[in-house]
């Protein structure tokens, strides 16, 4: 589905500009993307507290896990259900907003631009105050030319949440002539990597193949240009597809910076030129506040008075990790039920 609206993007992100439908078709299918990225994020979350279990069986914690997989399985499948519904519909307006396929065979970077929420994340104002301190100062080694801060934590943590926070920071903004994110997981390779940022740097899709050529037009791209760009989800230890782009950013103005989100210690140390970011489990009140925000429409309900204590048991459980939390949280915020919210 995801395919069938890359092919109308390069129409949509021109026609935006003239009309107003196809900007907010462009919002729908933004949102629908962010909705989409946040279940993977949750499967992902829960395959790891799996393996953890798995891997030191207690029969009864162990029976408990599953059988709250189970009413996991139910909640995701029709989440995933709602976006498809939701997808299927963005792309069937193509034609009544004169939208054309163009055959790109891109997936538009921009179209996953960051867009967090500060509103909904608590608990950070340190660690963003320490990491904005870094990327609006000169900081470390004389030696460096471009500075790269290592993000890292256990899965879960919200590295790529906290990291969003600090790219849309107006004062982060003020510094750089150019922004770009890039997602740098697993099977990613160099001319992946290159090409979506150079779609950013050039503000057009990036037609070259040669690897050599596409890492010659990189460095020409961001020479003498000050630039900030997030290298997200970094997992591969071997480094092998980032070591090349970290060749081609040499060629960038002094003071130029570089955020790597990482759950290993090895790439943090390895990318980092400063001492490495760790991000901390939150503590039980922020927890709790996240929680109430995403499952807490009315708080005058006589109903949700009595959840609440219930609620506070539960986030305990989540142990400061926010992703815990959002996804027991996206679990019982459609189940008003106190025996249901009790037997989490």
């Amino acid at each position: 589905m995801l395919l069938s609206a890359n092919q109308l993007l390069d129409d949509a992100e021109e026609k935006q500009l003239a009309s107003s439908n196809v900007r907010e078709w462009l919002f729908e299918l933004k949102d629908t993307i962010y909705e989409a990225e946040d279940v993977l994020d949750e499967i992902n979350y829960r395959a790891l507290r799996y393996e953890q279990k798995r891997s030191k069986p207690s029969s009864k914690r162990f029976q408990f896990f599953l059988n709250c997989f189970s009413t996991f399985d139910e909640a995701t499948e029709r989440k995933i259900v709602n976006i498809l519904d939701r997808l299927k519909f963005i792309i069937e307006q193509k034609d009544v907003l004169g939208l054309k396929q163009r055959g790109t065979s891109r997936f538009s970077q921009r179209l996953l631009a960051p867009l967090a929420d500060e509103s909904c994340v608590y608990g950070r104002n340190d660690d963003k105050e320490k990491v904005i301190e870094l990327l609006v100062s000169d900081s470390g080694s004389s030696s460096n030319k471009i500075f790269v801060i290592s993000i890292t934590g256990m899965g879960g943590i919200g590295k790529t949440t906290f990291a969003q926070l600090v790219y849309e920071e107006s004062i982060v903004k003020s510094q750089f002539l150019i922004r770009s994110w890039v997602i740098v997981s697993n099977g990613y390779t160099f001319s992946i990597t290159a090409k979506r940022i150079m779609d950013e740097v050039i503000s057009h899709e990036c037609k070259i193949e040669d690897p050599n050529q596409l890492q010659h037009a990189l460095k020409e791209a961001l020479s003498d240009r000050r630039f900030l760009l997030v290298l997200d989800d970094a997992w591969d230890e071997s480094y092998a597809h980032l070591e090349p782009l970290m060749s081609c950013f040499q060629s960038g103005a002094c003071g130029s910076m570089i955020i790597v989100t990482t759950s290993s210690d090895t790439i943090a140390e390895k990318m980092g030129t400063v001492p490495t970011h760790y991000l901390q489990t939150v503590s039980d009140d922020a927890c709790l506040m996240i929680f109430e925000n995403l499952v807490f429409k009315d708080a005058k309900s006589e109903t949700n008075q009595e959840l609440h204590a219930i609620g506070r048991d539960i986030v305990r459980k989540c142990k400061g990790v926010p992703l815990a939390v959002k996804s027991l949280a996206d679990l019982l915020r459609s189940v008003p039920d106190l025996e249901e919210w009790k037997r989490h």
